[in-house]
């Protein structure tokens, strides 16, 4: 676990947000599997196509991320794992502290990847205002149509609507932190080439398909390496940071019952970029000012260092708990 400059007061006070208001949600997501290729699933043992080339929500206004299969928030499974852990990523924006003071006017959203919506959902929570805290927004990806990929309480922009083509990095709303800490989270769904081993589907989409099912990633392993760069500056040093192993939980089942530290990653603040600089080489033996001369003479063979993206840029621009395909209570 990566926790760094976020402890003392502002650590606890993250406890007690996360804790009391992500266990209030218990909410329920139903599969869309009409709008997902089942008679092209990805292959099992392939690896994971890297679709994602820009952050949903800029890196500036993320403060910590739950890890894949945590105990943060609810449960949230798939067809191949026990409905013990939230196969998703919750996001902590700022403003810090968010809390019931959080907007939904404040932290934009973004397209994270080229595709088309395919469907834009209110989300099961409701407020005190007797609003639903946004809308799920779901995505295929251009050329990967077995793929989704999920955005969860999103105040969509007007100009946002089902069948909609978008661009990665377009602006496609804000996180609706209304009432809650934190206010967005992220999933990637797909149909995967394999037997499940909790099968969750209506009986016609079974029956037609009982030799592959709708499985959960984590949205690191999707991500080129330059989008994942950004994570590097910020105190991260691998995609598994972000993960829990199934290993690990299948022997430590999750019970979403207060905080747990170990359930998140706190990025620190970007590691400055590199200014770029002559390098200067003093060889053995060389002393004096004609040696740093002459030094200085064969550094015509190196270059210097670029510097590196700035953080926030991109490239080019349902249930035993939950269950992915099934519902369990009335939120998400």
């Amino acid at each position: 676990m990566i926790v760094a400059r976020l402890r003392g007061p502002a650590f606890s006070v993250l406890s007690v947000l996360i804790s009391a208001s992500l266990m209030l949600c218990v909410s329920a997501v139903r599969a869309t599997p009409d709008k997902l290729d089942w008679d092209n699933p990805f292959p099992s043992g392939e690896p994971l196509p890297q679709f994602l080339t820009h952050d949903y929500i800029d890196l500036s206004n993320v403060v910590a991320i739950s890890k894949f299969r945590s105990g943060a928030g609810h449960p949230f499974v798939d067809e191949y794992e026990a409905p013990d852990r939230s196969m998703k990523n919750y996001i902590q924006t700022l403003p810090f502290p968010s809390g019931s003071s959080g907007t939904d006017t404040d932290v934009d959203v973004f397209a994270p990847t080229s595709g088309k919506i395919v469907s834009i959902e209110a989300e099961g929570r409701i407020l005190s205002t007797g609003e639903h805290q946004g809308y799920q927004v779901h995505i295929v990806p251009d050329g990967y149509p077995m793929f989704e990929v999920r955005l969860f309480h999103v105040n969509v922009s007007p100009s946002v609507s089902v069948g909609s083509d978008v661009r990665t990095g377009e602006f496609l709303g804000y996180a609706d932190m209304r009432e809650s800490a934190p206010g967005s989270d992220i999933a990637v769904a797909g149909i995967f080439g394999e037997a499940p081993e909790y099968p969750d589907r209506p009986p016609e989409w079974l029956s037609r398909y009982p030799d592959r099912g709708i499985k959960l990633f984590s949205p690191f392993d999707f991500m080129t390496d330059a989008l994942f760069g950004e994570y590097l500056l910020r105190g991260v040093h691998d995609r598994n940071d972000f993960v829990i192993s199934k290993l690990f939980r299948d022997a430590h089942p999750a019970d979403f019952i207060g905080f747990d530290p170990d359930d998140w990653v706190f990025l620190t603040p970007p590691v400055p970029a590199p200014e770029p600089a002559s390098i200067v080489l003093i060889g053995i033996g060389l002393v004096g000012l004609g040696g740093l001369r002459a030094s200085r003479r064969s550094d015509s063979r190196l270059r210097p260092r670029s510097p590196r993206s700035a953080p926030g840029t991109s490239p080019a621009s349902p249930a035993s708990g939950e269950r992915f395909t099934r519902a369990a209570a009335a939120e998400e």
